[in-house]
């Protein structure tokens, strides 16, 4: 009985034990709690400060007495001073006057982004613009030039086919047009295209080959004539790689003075420039308004040909020179609008006879004229003393549908005669017997 005690207190003691062992042992890692460091706040981008700059345009303006009123400053005419010219939309020191060279030195502020701006001549009392009044401003190193005639003797070029304008020249309503021939021709991927027409007035109305009334077209044509700027090189736009098209219209007045308007670029307003050639001298069009006229006076076939789809004019689009005008080839001849943009000649030196070609195509069905030309049945030229002399006219036929017509025409006496009028009569494919008409001016020969 005296060994239940100590049994007891071992059993206690191993009870002990157990729990102190317990006490010291280490809980799992999945028991031990484990603060979360919070992430650190979001950084927030800093905007860039907006810099807000003033627009400081420039511009050294010219003045000159333009003599003989062509619009351009020719050598030795004298600068003028008095005129006052303005730069705006600016908001300070937009008026500057010319000094005795003529020039005004403009440094204009305007508070924020430059805008479209315009010089203008605003003060010139007692002279009459021979230039435009406003230009474009492009940037303070472009030539900004402004011609000037006393009003006692301001003439206006080209005896008086033009006017002048607020943006520039326009055709005198008093000129009265007779004929408006119209020539277009294309090519590119796919058949070449043409179409040409001879649209006259009869009993007051302007009726075309076809039979149609086209009066108000022909009106708006005219109309259309406005904002002409006078220029020394010619420009064409082309959207398109493989797209070569060439409009060509001649305006002939009672008086036989003729008016020749083109263009080589592809389309509508974003395609400008068009041209324009009165007597020697070029003019442009940038705003598109020919176009829209063109547009209308031609057929639904030559329609498709232009872009109906583009802003206004952008002078970055231009590419230099012309491919095949008949511009640069001065005042060397007038109508012949069907043989003009291959029109080529000289007088032989040894037969004394007036020589030459020009091309012509086959464009079948792709020829949208009332009168689809051809051939050439007959040339003839009139001489100054109203003789009528044949000429002989010889195809030659090329590859691809082409044939280059030669021609030869007897000349009088070497020298006696400066111009010849010329007559071509062509066959068509209506049996229509088309004819045109024109001048060649021997003495550029």
């Amino acid at each position: 009985m005296a060994q239940q005690p100590a049994r007891r207190l071992i059993g206690l003691l191993m009870i002990l034990l157990l729990l102190g062992a317990a006490a010291c042992t280490e809980p799992p890692v999945e028991q031990i709690p484990v603060r979360e460091t919070p992430s650190a706040a979001p950084q927030l981008a800093t905007p860039t400060p907006e810099i807000l700059a003033d627009c400081f345009p420039g511009a050294d303006v010219f003045a000159w007495l333009d003599e003989n009123g062509n619009g351009f400053w020719d050598e030795g005419e004298p600068p003028l001073a008095g005129i006052e010219f303005y730069l705006g939309p600016t908001a300070a020191f937009s008026y500057e006057t010319t000094g005795e060279d003529g020039l005004a030195h403009i440094s204009a502020w305007a508070p924020g982004e430059c805008l479209v701006m315009q010089i203008t001549a605003v003060t010139f009392t007692g002279y009459t613009l021979t230039t435009p009044q406003k230009v474009d401003y492009l940037s303070a190193n472009s030539d900004y030039r402004f011609g000037f005639q006393p009003e006692s003797e301001a003439s206006l070029p080209t005896d008086s086919l033009l006017v002048v304008g607020d943006d520039g020249f326009a055709l005198s309503a008093a000129w009265p047009v007779t004929a408006v021939n119209t020539l277009f021709t294309w090519v590119g991927e796919g058949p070449a295209a043409n179409e040409f027409e001879q649209i006259e007035l009869a009993d007051g109305r302007f009726i075309h080959p076809n039979g149609n009334d086209v009066t108000p077209q022909v009106q708006a044509l005219l109309a259309s004539l406005t904002d002409l700027e006078p220029v020394d090189t010619l420009s064409y736009v082309n959207a398109w790689t493989d797209d070569y098209p060439a409009w060509y219209l001649e305006l002939v007045g009672v008086d036989g003075r003729t008016v020749l308007i083109y263009s080589e670029s592809t389309g509508f307003r974003g395609h400008a420039p068009w041209y324009v050639q009165i007597g020697d001298q070029f003019y442009s069009q940038v705003n598109g308004d020919l176009g829209f006229a063109v547009y209308d006076l031609v057929s639904e076939d030559v329609q498709d040909y232009f872009s109906l789809d583009e802003a206004d004019f952008d002078q970055t689009w231009l590419e230099p020179g012309g491919r095949t005008t008949i511009f640069w080839r001065g005042l060397n001849f007038t109508g012949l609008l069907p043989v003009a943009p291959t029109l080529n000649y000289q007088v032989d030196p040894a037969s004394g006879n007036l020589q030459g070609h020009f091309a012509m195509r086959d464009y079948g069905e792709y020829d949208s004229s009332t009168h689809p030309i051809t051939g050439v049945q007959q040339m003839t030229i009139t001489l100054p003393d109203d003789q009528v002399q044949p000429c002989t006219v010889t195809p030659d036929v090329l590859d691809f549908g082409e044939t280059v017509w030669l021609f030869d025409c007897p000349l009088p006496v070497a020298g006696s005669a400066t111009a010849v009028a010329v007559t071509l009569q062509f066959t068509t494919a209506t049996e229509y017997a088309l004819v045109t008409t024109g001048h060649i001016y021997l003495a550029n020969q």
